[in-house]
């Protein structure tokens, strides 16, 4: 694996280095954070003053009240305090002014290792609320009378909406600003639009649906018809209800012929006839029957929309913690081609020698094919029937011996090839780059949890597996074979393929040569224990605590799967 690296600039990289480590030194984020953290609440402390003694301290101005020890400010904060409630406030944003502290001191708890804090997203809008609320303060209120020197929006809002008026009218000033706060609490809030339709779609639905009551009422009051000498039953021995039209529903009474009730209101049907039956032998009697019953079926409410109810019960993303986070583009590999052509000539005198071999040891082939890779050739012999196949697994130093190779392989058989496989170094192999691989279709399409592009095969394949699935990993080989290489060619796999919030990094260096270049992405990926100053462990006597750490948090993994009712992670 190689990575491209600037030639130029070698001696400016070492101030760079300093300070990047200056700043990566645990005690002072801690240190800056608590400095820049008070200094918010000092600057709180300072505008609420301010809105309290603004008049009474601002009377000192003509004063020479820095340097005179004795001329004392009602400001909590004193005169600096003061001084800069009077600019950030009077001279600036007025209310607004007070998301400035917050701000602050949202970079100073980041700082003190609160990891759920967003800072740059929470400063965006902490500066937007700033720049509306002075705004609309200074629309609403205008300079009042140099109330907080420059009226509850500041100086800054109130010339700026002063401006807006003479552009765009009163009118226009005030749509603008309502425009602008709804979306920003759109924004900010992350409402979803089906919430506020809801609301509005309801109020409409209300609203017609009293309407179309009112009507339906004027209606039966027109159309029902009463006698004085009968009474109002119906044909039905049951309770019914016909629907005079969408939304209004009338109840159907059936009333027995010999103890007959009195109704004054007759029922209609969907086409506006009246269903009665006159009985003349009993007269109409006024009663409590006749008094008309208002039916209503309320919806059901506080229903949420699918794609709220799918939102809310949709697995956390810790991605969202680092959500602007970009992967490293490929262009920072070296792209290495082939510098030799491939000469078929070795092809054919090791294929000629491997016939040869076993010819001399009496053992006859049909057929024999190659199939040229990187770094190996892979002869494939079909032997004669009756040929046993541990005569040619023994020949192996007998053949790499004719074939003047540093070591070969036998494969007897190859499994579901009916095939004897004969392995063997080429002479000169090619460079396999870690960009082809990373590139390759297979890496970037891979549906393994932690693929790893390990290599190409003897067909030339990229060799991609999956981590999760190996239970243990050792790395282990000869002086000079390329364990390093492989270390390297596992850690670039996965920097390209997962994202910080999946998984970390406990490196252990006791060389202090092979993993130092690791340690620029110590902020995103690199674990290590509170009171360690390194990410990557040189000093071999803080390893044993580091592995304890290890060994704690893989004991606290089957209790939160407990916990979680599941079997993997």
């Amino acid at each position: 694996m190689a990575k491209t690296t600037e030639g130029n600039g070698k001696k400016g990289s070492g101030k760079s280095g300093k300070s990047g480590s200056f700043f990566k030194d645990e005690r002072i984020k801690f240190i800056t954070g608590i400095l820049i953290t008070g200094f918010a609440f000092y600057l709180f402390l300072a505008f609420v003053a301010y809105l309290i003694w603004w008049k009474n301290d601002l009377s000192l101005l003509n004063s020479d009240v820095i340097s005179n020890a004795d001329i004392k400010v009602k400001n909590w904060s004193g005169k600096s305090g003061f001084w800069f409630a009077k600019m950030i406030i009077g001279y600036g944003f007025g209310f607004g002014a007070f998301f400035l502290p917050l701000i602050i001191g949202t970079i100073g708890l980041r700082l003190l290792n609160f990891p759920k804090l967003r800072v740059w997203s929470l400063s965006a809008k902490f500066a937007i609320a700033a720049i509306i609320l002075s705004l609309i303060f200074g629309f609403i209120f205008g300079k009042a009378d140099g109330y907080l020197l420059g009226g509850p929006g500041g100086a800054q809002g109130y010339e700026f909406t002063r401006w807006l008026n003479s552009f765009m009218g009163r009118i226009g000033t005030g749509v603008l600003l309502a425009s602008m706060t709804i979306a920003y609490l759109v924004f900010a809030l992350k409402v979803h639009p089906e919430k506020i339709n809801q609301p509005v779609k309801g109020a409409f639905s209300s609203l017609f649906s009293k309407l179309k009551k009112e009507e339906a009422s004027t209606v039966e009051n027109e159309i029902i018809m009463t006698t004085d000498t009968g009474n109002i039953t119906t044909k039905d021995a049951e309770e019914d209800f016909e629907e005079v039209e969408p939304g209004f529903r009338v109840r159907r009474f059936k009333h027995d012929t010999e103890d007959t009730e009195e109704n004054d209101e007759e029922p209609f049907n969907a086409g506006g006839g009246i269903i009665h039956d006159i009985d003349s032998k009993k007269p109409q009697e006024s009663g409590k029957d006749n008094i008309p019953i208002k039916i209503t079926r309320p919806e059901a409410g506080d229903i949420l929309p699918d794609h709220e109810v799918e939102k809310i019960m949709e697995n956390y993303d810790p991605k969202l913690d680092l959500s602007h986070y970009k992967f490293p583009p490929v262009t920072i590999l070296r792209e290495h081609k082939s510098e030799k052509a491939f000469n078929d000539t070795e092809v054919i005198e090791n294929k000629e020698n491997i016939i040869k071999t076993l010819a001399d040891h009496k053992i006859s082939i049909r057929h024999i094919s190659a199939t040229v890779g990187p770094t190996v050739t892979l002869y494939e012999i079909v032997p004669e029937r009756g040929v046993r196949l541990a005569r040619i697994k023994s020949l192996e130093n007998d053949i790499a011996l004719n074939l003047s190779a540093l070591g070969i392989r036998i494969i007897a058989p190859i499994p579901g090839r009916g095939t004897v496989g004969i392995e063997v170094p080429n002479k000169n192999p090619e460079m396999v780059s870690m960009r082809s691989l990373i590139t390759s279709k297979a890496f970037q399409d891979s549906k393994y949890d932690i693929p790893l592009a390990l290599g190409r095969t003897i067909t030339n394949d990229p060799y991609i597996v999956d981590l999760t699935r190996m239970p243990h990993l050792l790395v282990a080989g000869a002086t000079g074979q390329g364990k390093s290489v492989g270390i390297n060619a596992i850690i670039t796999s996965i920097l390209y393929k997962k994202h910080p919030a999946e998984i970390k990094f406990v490196l252990i260096d006791p060389k202090r040569v092979e993993l130092p270049l690791y340690s620029k992405i110590e902020r995103h990926f690199l674990a290590k224990i509170p009171d360690q100053e390194a990410a990557i462990i040189t000093d071999t006597q803080k390893v044993i605590k580091t592995l304890n750490s290890l060994c704690i948090e893989m004991d606290n993994r089957p209790e939160l799967m407990k916990d979680a009712q599941v079997r993997n992670i």
